[in-house]
C-alpha cells in the first residue's frame, strides 16, 4: 500500500481507496534476475534461515517446488475452509480472527485508531500489528500487547520465516522527500523485541513500501514506486520483478510454497488482484474481475496455508476465493486480512 507521511495517507481513504502514486522509480543497476535456484522455496532443509541471511552471502541452492493443489470448485464451501487455519483482520472497532469458514469471530484487541497492517507469528502464537502509525505484537488472544516501535510513522509488519525479525514501513529516516512536505518512507528490520532497528533501503530515491518476506527467507517483494520489486534483505540486492508504469501495484504477498506472489494492480482507484509466477512474472493470471459501479474492487490479497485460495478485501468485506475459480464467498465486514495455520 502506497503511502507518503504523514506519507501514509493516501494508503488509507476510508481504508480501501488507494490512491496515485509518487513518480516512477528511477531505475537501479539491475542484479541478475532469480532463477529457479535462486526462488525461494516452501522448505527451508536447504536454505538459510533470515537470521542467517542477515548475518551472510551464502549462496542459494535449493530449487523451486510445486505444491498441488486440487481442482478449482466453482465458491469456496464451509467444508474445504474450516480446517484452514484463521485469518486476522481488522474491523470496525478493533482487530479480529475468525476461522477461514468465517466461524468463531472473536475480538483480539479493542482499537481506537487508523489500522495500518497485521501480520500472523510463523508459529501462529503472536500477531504484529500497526494502528495510528505504531506498531505493537500481542498474543494471539490480545493479551501482552507491547508497542515496540518509537517515535517517526511505522506501519505494515511482516515476520520473517523464521520468526526472528519482523520488516516494515518507516519514515524514521527522516529522509525529505524533495517533490513535497514529506519524509520517504523506507523499509526497515526490526527484532520482535524492538531492538537492532535497519534500514534496507537507505539510498532508494522514492518511497518504498509494502514488503511481504518469502517462505525461505531468501527475497522481500516490496512496493517501489509503482511496480513491483524483490530485494535480498542480506545483500541489498534488487530485482523488478513486476513492472508496469501506468498502475501501481500495492501489496504483493507469496504463496506459501514461494513460486507465486498475488499483488493488487491499481489503475486509476480501482484494484484487481493477479497472481504471477516468480520465474515467469509475464504469464500473470487475473483473481478477480474489473471492480464497475461503486466498488473499489479487490485488495489486500492473503494465502491460505496450503495455497489453495485467497483471501482478500472487497470494499469492505473480507472474501475468500480458490485459486483458478471464478465464485468468491464474502465472510463478514472488514479490511486488511493475513491468514494463518494456525487453529488453535
Amino acid at each position: 500500500m502506497s503511502k507518503a507521511i504523514p506519507p501514509f495517507t493516501f494508503l488509507f481513504p476510508l481504508l480501501i481507496l488507494l490512491s496515485a502514486c509518487q513518480a516512477a522509480a528511477t531505475p537501479l543497476p539491475p542484479a541478475a534476475s532469480p532463477t529457479a535456484n535462486e526462488t525461494p522455496t516452501a522448505s527451508r532443509t536447504a536454505e538459510p534461515t533470515a537470521t542467517e541471511r542477515l548475518t551472510s552471502t551464502s549462496s542459494r541452492t535449493s530449487a523451486p517446488t510445486a505444491v498441488r493443489t486440487k481442482r478449482p470448485s466453482p465458491t469456496p464451501t464451509e467444508d474445504a475452509l474450516k480446517d484452514l487455519g484463521k485469518i486476522a483482520f481488522f474491523k470496525n472497532d478493533g482487530l479480529y480472527t475468525m476461522r477461514a469458514d468465517g466461524s468463531e469471530l472473536t475480538l483480539v484487541a479493542e482499537l481506537d485508531g487508523i489500522p495500518q497492517g497485521v501480520s500472523w507469528s510463523p508459529d501462529g502464537k503472536r500477531i504484529a500489528y500497526a494502528v495510528d502509525w505504531k506498531i505493537g505484537i500481542a498474543n494471539a488472544n490480545g493479551s501482552g500487547f507491547v508497542k515496540i516501535t518509537g517515535e517517526g510513522d511505522h506501519v505494515e509488519p511482516d515476520w520473517s520465516p523464521d520468526g526472528e525479525w519482523l520488516v516494515y514501513t518507516s519514515d524514521q529516516s527522516m529522509r525529505a522527500d524533495p517533490n513535497g512536505p514529506f519524509w520517504y518512507t523506507d523499509l526497515f528490520l526490526m527484532r520482535p523485541d524492538g531492538t537492532d532497528a535497519r534500514n534496507l533501503s537507505p539510498a532508494l530515491p522514492i518511497n518504498s513500501d509494502s514488503p511481504d518476506w518469502s517462505p525461505s527467507g531468501v527475497w522481500i517483494a516490496f512496493w517501489y514506486g509503482g511496480p513491483v520489486y524483490l530485494m535480498d534483505p542480506a545483500s541489498g540486492a534488487m530485482n523488478p520483478l513486476v513492472p508496469e508504469p501506468a498502475c501501481d501495484l500495492f501489496n504483493p504477498v507469496w504463496s506459501p510454497d514461494g513460486m507465486r506472489i498475488a499483488y493488487e494492480k491499481n489503475c486509476s482507484g480501482r484494484s484487481q488482484i493477479f497472481i504471477i509466477p516468480v520465474e515467469d512474472p509475464n504469464s500473470k493470471t487475473a483473481l478477480t474481475g474489473v471492480p464497475g459501479g461503486k466498488n473499489f474492487g479487490a485488495s489486500n490479497p492473503t494465502w491460505s496455508p496450503d495455497g489453495r485460495f485467497i483471501a482478500y478485501q472487497q470494499d469492505y468485506k473480507i472474501c475468500i476465493q480458490e485459486v483458478g475459480a471464478a465464485a468468491s464467498r464474502c465472510l463478514t465486514d472488514g479490511v486488511q486480512p493475513d491468514w494463518s495455520w494456525a487453529v488453535g
